[in-house]
């Protein structure tokens, strides 16, 4: 155990502290290592703690300071662990807790509310302030993620006045970054989308007139308000959900989510065949970081095959993305997607299955799309 504490001493990455930090936290917890009484754990913490406290900067962003901070939480959290206490630290530990309340600012704020049963409008007041005075678009970003988790959750309560205040308060910036939407940032963009989700919790007379305007902008934020006004039962634009619907990233999902809500019947009626929906469904697949990253360059379908009752609909791709093999790209590929979800590709070239007889490739393809299917099971 003291070989581990001591890696995490010389480690100078905080992502790579916190991350060995976690696995000592997850093994006191299930019992795998004890640190009850352990003295030089305890002076670990305490020095640890001391470094964070110094290395704390105002100047150099919040995500800089939430890894320090989120490494100091780990320690104090394994301080209480140890059962031991010493009144000269008291100082500093105290200190500590100030400094993280410095930082986290309207976070900690967020975390005290969601004590409470029901919060009045003078603590929504209070957060709407604290909100204003974030000058860090990172930490403004990050309090609306806690406020839309603890929403989501049904952690945080507002009487009925704190929640118009609040979405007053969202209206309004809402408004403010909408006018400068072309001079954004990518923190910013994402400070939007936060806060058309959070319109969901907070919505009031003005918002219902406020969302479709948005909708203009980009296509990402066109999905999150046509979900914002289902959600909310409100009325959507048919002109919206025919726009998106053009567009092969979102279609399938848009059908999805309109069908879940009673409401298919304002998709057009010409993107509801299986194979648009299929193609767009392999499309929103390949958009996954973990996978093209981005829509591919070229997409064609091939084929349609029933394997085991279900149909699946084949399509070759094409793309340059960093996440491809450089021999995989800007060649063909392969992939499929059917009803049931059953979307994938392993990025297997075309040219692997081909074998100068169409119906002997595409025995080749399904054996492939077979294979994939009982690993799944």
């Amino acid at each position: 155990m003291t070989e581990l504490f001591n890696e995490i001493q010389n480690t100078e990455n905080y992502n790579d502290k916190n991350e060995l930090l976690m696995i000592v936290l997850l093994a006191c917890n299930s019992g795998k290592i004890k640190v009850k009484k352990q003295r030089f754990v305890y002076d670990f913490c305490i020095n640890e703690i001391k470094k964070v406290t110094l290395k704390l900067d105002d100047s150099k962003g919040f995500n800089y300071n939430d890894n320090l901070l989120t490494y100091g939480e780990k320690l104090f959290n394994i301080l209480i662990l140890t059962e031991l206490g010493d009144e000269d630290n008291l100082p500093l530990l105290q200190n500590f807790t100030n400094v993280i309340k410095k930082f986290l600012g309207p976070i900690d704020t967020i975390f005290e509310l969601c004590e409470k049963e029901t919060n009045s409008l003078t603590d929504a007041t209070r957060l709407i302030n604290e909100l204003k005075n974030v000058k860090d678009v990172e930490l403004f970003n990050k309090t609306l993620f806690h406020l839309l988790e603890s929403q989501s959750q049904n952690s945080l309560h507002f009487s009925d006045d704190a929640k118009d205040a609040l979405a007053s308060f969202i209206n309004l910036s809402i408004n403010n970054l909408a006018k400068k939407y072309d001079t954004l940032n990518e923190n910013e963009k994402h400070t939007l989308l936060a806060l058309v989700d959070l319109s969901y919790y907070y919505f009031n007379k003005d918002t219902e007139s406020i969302l479709p305007q948005l909708a203009e902008l980009n296509d990402d934020l066109c999905f999150s308000v046509i979900r914002q006004l289902l959600q909310t039962k409100k009325h959507i634009d048919i002109n919206l959900v025919s726009k998106l619907a053009q567009n092969l990233e979102y279609a399938s999902t848009l059908y999805s989510m309109l069908n879940h809500f009673g409401q298919e019947k304002l998709f057009p009626q010409e993107y509801t065949n299986n194979l648009y929906l299929s193609k767009s469904a392999l499309v929103r697949w390949l958009l996954y970081p973990t996978e093209l990253g981005k829509s591919p360059d070229k997409i064609e379908y091939i084929t349609t095959e029933k394997i085991r009752k279900s149909e699946y609909y084949i399509y070759k791709f094409m793309s340059d993305s960093n996440t491809l093999a450089n021999e995989n790209k800007n060649i063909w590929l392969v992939g499929w997607a059917n009803a049931d979800g059953n979307t994938f590709s392993d990025f297997e070239p075309l040219s692997t299955f081909e074998t100068g007889n169409p119906k002997k490739t595409m025995k080749q393809i399904i054996k492939s799309i077979k294979r994939r299917k009982r690993t799944l099971k």
